[in-house]
């Protein structure tokens, strides 16, 4: 990227996580949930805002400065920095920008669900910000949702890189809130839910997590989607008997072979809570959870 261009990216760029992290100070600030129509409000102002300068940021990435221009599309990138830096530079709207993505879907990750809730979050800022609309208890819980799919699904796949696959979008908010608002966020209900809702997407499991203890931990990523905790090669998982679940219990694989521990160590069952002792043979690598010494000799493997 030119260096003109990646001056005005930058800008765009820390503007646009600056009306995000004002978005979830407001969405966040009364506990549990959005709890008026004045909070609503400025919660949408501050995260459709962030939306709209995070599309130009992401067409500037892909494409080049010139996919987001209305205007000036034949100036050099030293004259678009300066013109830029005078508040001159004439940039496509909102909805220029969302037809300029639907033209190009192989440009983003976008699916035609996204496009849906691009339209339905800005619907309810433009009602909200010019008509200042009565909104019911159900209207609240409904942008609610809008806020907490757009700081998850839309705003973070486009600031950076990440694959829900191998990280979550509360690794990126760890980075860019201050304390506060970062443990305002991981114990905010709806954010909970949501992050629940894709370590099962992602991952296939979700189990409670030994930091936050909300049930938003995959023994499949070793990451907890909420609080962002990483147990990589630090913890083995092993299916719980009591309560069927795949790899629910979770043990330490770093000192189970320590002497003096003889091969064994306490596991928790992160499903149902139930605790145990974990075996890992040294030998065969076979491992199961027994109750006592009875137990073990019962179970013990003959290798």
């Amino acid at each position: 990227m030119d260096i003109h261009i990646k001056e005005i990216y930058n800008t765009i760029y820390i503007n646009a996580v600056l009306f995000l992290k004002r978005g979830i100070k407001e969405i966040t600030k009364n506990g549990h949930v959005i709890s008026d129509s004045e909070q609503a409000i400025i919660s949408c102002f501050y995260i459709q805002t962030s939306i709209e300068l995070s599309l130009k940021t992401y067409m500037v990435k892909e494409i080049d400065i010139y996919s987001i221009l209305e205007s000036n599309r034949n100036l050099s990138p030293n004259l678009l920095l300066q013109k830029f830096k005078k508040n001159h530079l004439k940039t496509k709207t909102y909805d220029q920008l969302k037809k300029s993505l639907k033209r190009n879907k192989n440009l983003t990750f976008f699916t035609d669900i996204h496009f849906k809730h691009l339209d339905k979050l800005q619907m309810y800022r433009n009602r909200l910000v010019h008509l200042n609309l009565f909104l019911s208890k159900d209207d609240i819980a409904n942008i609610q949702k809008e806020l907490i799919f757009a700081v998850t699904h839309l705003l973070m796949p486009l600031l950076t890189d990440i694959s829900f696959e191998f990280a979550t979008p509360t690794q990126f908010y760890e980075e860019h809130l201050d304390e506060k608002d970062y443990n305002s966020l991981i114990s905010f209900d709806p954010y909970i839910d949501e992050m629940h809702n894709i370590a099962i997407e992602y991952s296939g499991l979700a189990y409670e997590c030994l930091r936050c203890y909300n049930k938003t931990f995959s023994p499949n990523t070793e990451i907890c989607y909420c609080c962002n905790l990483q147990l990589f090669d630090a913890a083995g998982y092993i299916n719980c008997d009591l309560c069927s679940s795949k790899k629910s219990i979770v043990y330490d694989t770093l000192n189970i072979h320590v002497k003096g521990n003889e091969n064994s160590i306490n596991g928790l069952c992160m499903n149902c809570g139930d605790k145990m002792m974990v075996y890992d043979c040294p030998e065969c690598e076979g491992k199961f959870s027994f109750y006592g010494k009875p137990d073990l000799e019962e179970k013990i493997c003959n290798c």
